[in-house]
């Protein structure tokens, strides 16, 4: 599902923008041809009114002159006097031959009406702006003139070489398009990695959601067996039954505690948790807690101490409740896993402007593989252990409910062994 997904998420981004992408390369593509064919129609209208200025002031033509002017100016430049082509071989020649383009040139103009080899019947005669095609796909701008002169008239016809330049623009042509195909390349690379990563947490939630309903199914399926087994049990052997009732008793709230657990993890999931945020003294706050798990501690033979600053902690801002459930939760971890006569420490400190409380337990402590786990849901560091008070979704609901609180739940090694979970809050200023 998810291969399918990101391959067409990918494709949908890579056509929108790979769309935008070409529509500005033909923009500029387009601009790009049309300042290239202005170019083109100023530079040889310059040319024309220089000629033409240059042939109308002097009455005699410098040979050198014309060469330059040719050579420089990718020109043909072919000067008659009275029908007389002036005896100027040219400075070059085209690739389809001067003499072919000098006469197709000058049949086009006849056909435009502008005959050079006739006197202009008005005193200027000059034909529109042309182009020609030799036989070597070169191509020409043309135009021919005639007008009258102190000795009769002068005819000039002029072709300016724009094949050149016409290359260039088809240069740049391909050149947009490799950028553009090169673009659209580049863009499904990009796109293709930034959907991969987008998708990650989707795909990780989903995950996470499938292991969590198959952890909750498994966990939900033992207690159903025992409660079934004991209710058949009743009908053969009914000189047991309360003891098969006790069992089903026992089962039943250890399914309500779980389905309490996983309703909570949803509340988080769903950002609908119901508190009640006051200012709390610590002090007071650690000490009922203390007093609370003290007898419980006791029954277990845990050494249980209470460690508090010896200056007055700062007031914090929390939901007691909820703040006595985590704190809970971390101690009767510690409980379960620390073993006899193994000490438990709470203890309570102040650190750039921040409440550290801390249980501290000398169990077996977790390896360092498995410390980024702990906090995963139905996960059990121990799992031969048989304790059925214990689901794996404590650690869970207790890193939950201190981000709720604007906190951190962080775990460490003991020093010489065992865990440490430190509870970081806000102080209020």
């Amino acid at each position: 599902m998810f291969k399918k997904l990101r391959f067409r998420l990918t494709l949908l981004y890579t056509l929108t923008t790979g769309i935008i992408l070409t529509l500005v390369v033909i923009s500029i593509s387009i601009n790009s041809q049309l300042s290239t064919i202005r170019r083109i129609d100023e530079t040889f209208q310059t040319q024309v009114m220089n000629i033409t200025t240059k042939l109308q002031t002097d009455n005699s033509f410098n040979i050198t002159w014309l060469a330059a002017t040719e050579a420089e100016n990718d020109l043909l430049i072919h000067i008659e006097e009275n029908g007389t082509p002036l005896l100027f071989k040219g400075a070059w020649e085209p690739p389809s031959g001067r003499e072919f383009l000098l006469e197709k040139a000058a049949s086009k103009a006849r056909e435009l009406g502008t005959d050079i080899s006739v006197q202009p019947v008005t005193t200027y005669s000059i034909s529109p702006v042309f182009e020609i095609t030799g036989n070597h796909r070169d191509r020409y701008q043309c135009i021919a003139m005639s007008y009258p002169s102190s000795r009769g008239y002068k005819s000039v016809l002029l072709l300016y070489y724009i094949s050149p330049s016409l290359q260039t623009l088809n240069r740049q042509r391909l050149f947009f398009a490799g950028m553009d195909v090169l673009g659209i390349a580049a863009l499904y690379l990009v796109a293709r990695f930034f959907v991969k990563r987008s998708l990650r947490p989707i795909q990780q939630s989903k995950r996470r959601q499938q292991e969590f309903i198959a952890a909750a199914s498994h966990e939900l399926r033992s207690p159903l067996m025992v409660i079934q087994t004991s209710a058949q049990a009743i009908d053969a052997d009914p000189e047991r039954t309360a003891l098969f009732t006790g069992n089903i008793r026992s089962e039943c709230k250890r399914m309500a505690r779980l389905i309490s657990d996983m309703l909570t993890l949803a509340c988080a999931d769903n950002g609908n948790w119901s508190v009640r945020f006051s200012p709390l003294d610590p002090n007071t706050f650690l000490l009922d807690l203390y007093e609370s798990y003290e007898p419980v501690c006791q029954e277990k033979k845990i050494p249980f101490r209470l460690d508090l600053s010896d200056d007055s902690l700062p007031m914090i801002q929390g939901d007691q409740e909820r703040l006595t459930q985590l704190l809970g939760i971390l101690i009767d971890n510690a409980l379960a896993y620390c073993g006899n006569c193994k000490p438990l420490l709470l203890k309570a400190s102040t650190a750039k402007n921040r409440l550290l409380i801390q249980v501290i337990d000398h169990g077996p402590g977790i390896p360092n593989d498995q410390k980024a786990q702990v906090f995963d849901r139905f996960y059990r560091s121990d799992k031969s252990r048989k304790d059925k008070q214990h689901f794996g979704l404590g650690l869970s609901i207790a890193r939950e409910l201190a981000v709720l609180h604007k906190g951190e739940l962080t775990l460490r090694d003991t020093e010489g062994g065992g865990c440490t979970f430190v509870l970081s809050l806000p102080v209020l200023s």
